[in-house]
């Protein structure tokens, strides 16, 4: 009765803590959902699909194009939520919280459910939602949220398979398992992962297990496969929206970035290492690796130790949690790694774009310290099982004063996806322009979000400097705009952030004729945001 009491105790925490991150996410939400471009097109590409329109949407040049640089789930998923009458803002909103919810619950229900440590799942869900950057991007209208969960909902199928090998467990898990890819392209490491997981753990001899693998990855990895065929051959031969080429004579200094930029990123996680008090480069890069090898060479010490154990009482799934998630961040971090080094335009590295090795990391360093645990905290060590608290605690306190001022920070509001947008009057009466009007804006991507109607950009033609026009907009017949806003009548949308966009666009030389844009315009309407102009 004692034990089960406490696996229930244990449980309600797990829970609690999932509500926590959920309640917290809800309040840093309240004006709505951060988000810029990536998120504009997500939810264009939803709105597209529930007109009817397809996989696309439209672009700066009021263009409709085929989705290509990001795998669609994340829209698709929008996009059912969308047939209900939900505007796909809200639903980024609470698909994103509910996602916060979920991945804090699953990362402590791996635990509870498949270790010989069930508390440690408590660890695992304080720490997922305590992490500032998790707040942060479960806050946004970003897809890394349905990222995580799908690779949390990956390993937890991929468990489940190991533990009973019906070929329906394997074919689901799979499928779960396929999620990942289809929200981020840098899932399909987590694809490889669970595939090298499958063979090193399923029952049977080496060939069996190889098929099971082969199998296993086939499935999980056949839907992002089918949609990069798909995006190479539907553009300009490109592989998921992006050039391939190697420059051999600048590879070695893109490495040397990446490297930099990934380490700098990733040691700010580590307690006391703030922007001012970073260890050396080469120090926190051999400590770095140091950490990982000492905790995999005490890993398989350990399982080795368990043998007679296992033996007898049946598998150890802790080494499968390990294993799972320590090649998920691996295989992760060389995706990224390849990614940055032979595709264009680069990816940014970062800790939005790191926030799944995050995630993968934690269940990877908690699974080692329960497979410690199970080895050799007893008897005389028992003390010791106090290791993985002292540790976790010590990470929270690092995160909680950090994860407080982003919350408060959200709170306010940020970025084109806040609610207040859509009952602006500007976005008003953009909507309420005749349908076949043209329309440019200098926030074309805002514009459109919130009216749903194709938005010239107007920077994407406007003249450079230091060639800058000297009459008003629409004098200068070069600009295919300005001759669409005189001859077809377009409105013309500034919003007041224009100046500081001509002065980074245009350049500060300029500046002074910034007025002589809009002389002799006919102002259709003055709004807070901004301003609409007709040609006179």
């Amino acid at each position: 009765m004692k034990k089960f009491s406490v696996r229930h105790l244990i449980l309600v925490a797990i829970i609690l803590l999932s509500l926590v991150g959920g309640l917290v996410a809800i309040y840093s939400t309240v004006k709505g959902p951060w988000g810029y471009t990536d998120p504009v097109e997500y939810i264009s590409v939803a709105r597209s699909l529930d007109r009817g329109q397809g996989l696309g949407y439209y672009e700066g040049s009021a263009r409709f194009t085929q989705e290509k640089i990001h795998p669609p789930l994340y829209s698709l998923v929008l996009s059912a939520i969308g047939l209900f009458g939900v505007d796909l803002v809200v639903a980024s909103r609470w698909l994103n919280i509910f996602a916060f919810v979920a991945s804090i619950f699953l990362a402590g229900w791996i635990f509870y459910r498949y270790s010989r440590a069930p508390a440690i799942g408590i660890l695992a869900s304080a720490l997922m939602c305590a992490f500032p950057w998790m707040v942060v991007m479960f806050s946004s209208s970003y897809s890394e949220p349905l990222f995580v969960l799908s690779i949390l909902s990956g390993g937890l199928g991929l468990l489940a398979y190991l533990k009973n090998e019906k070929t329906s467990l394997l074919v689901a898990s799979a499928i779960i398992v396929g999620t990942i890819p289809g929200t981020r392209y840098a899932g399909i490491g987590m694809v490889a992962s669970a595939g090298l997981t499958v063979f090193l753990f399923a029952s049977g001899k080496f060939w069996p297990r190889v098929r099971k693998a082969v199998v296993f990855t086939l499935i999980a990895g056949l839907p992002v496969l089918l949609w990069l065929v798909w995006v190479y051959f539907s553009s300009a031969h490109s592989v998921g929206g992006r050039s391939l080429g190697v420059d051999l004579g600048d590879l070695s200094a893109k490495f040397q970035t990446f490297r930099g930029v990934f380490m700098d990123t990733v040691w700010k996680w580590v307690p006391f290492q703030a922007h001012g008090s970073l260890l050396p480069y080469k120090v926190r890069w051999m400590l770095m690796l140091a950490i990982l090898a000492v905790v995999t060479g005490l890993c398989l010490w350990a399982q080795r130790c368990l043998k007679k154990e296992i033996a007898e009482n049946g598998p150890l799934f802790d080494i499968r949690v390990f294993t799972f998630f320590g090649l998920s961040s691996l295989i992760f971090v060389i995706v990224l790694i390849a990614t940055y080094l032979f595709t264009s335009p680069t990816i940014d590295i970062d800790n939005r774009m790191l926030l799944p090795l995050y995630a993968s990391s934690v269940m990877f360093f908690l699974a080692a310290l329960a497979l410690w645990q199970a080895a050799w905290f007893k008897g005389r060590l028992r003390l010791l099982q106090v290791l993985p608290v002292l540790i976790a605690a010590l990470f929270i306190y690092w995160y909680i004063p950090q994860t407080i001022d982003k919350v408060d920070f959200y709170h306010k509001g940020d970025g084109l996806t806040l609610y207040r947008w859509k009952q602006a009057e500007i976005i008003q009466a953009v909507r309420a322009l005749p349908a076949d009007q043209p329309v440019i804006a200098n926030d074309w991507e805002l514009t459109m979000l919130w009216t749903g109607r194709p938005i010239h950009g107007l920077w994407t033609s406007f003249p450079p400097g230091p060639s800058f026009q000297s009459g008003a907009y629409g004098t200068d017949l070069n600009d295919p705009l300005q001759v669409l806003f005189c001859e077809k009548r377009a409105a013309l949308v500034i919003y007041n952030d224009f100046p500081s966009q001509f002065d980074t666009t245009v350049g500060h030389d300029n500046f002074e004729k910034l007025p002589v844009l809009f002389t002799g315009l006919s102002l259709y309407g003055t709004y807070p945001d901004g301003k609409i102009y007709l040609c006179h």
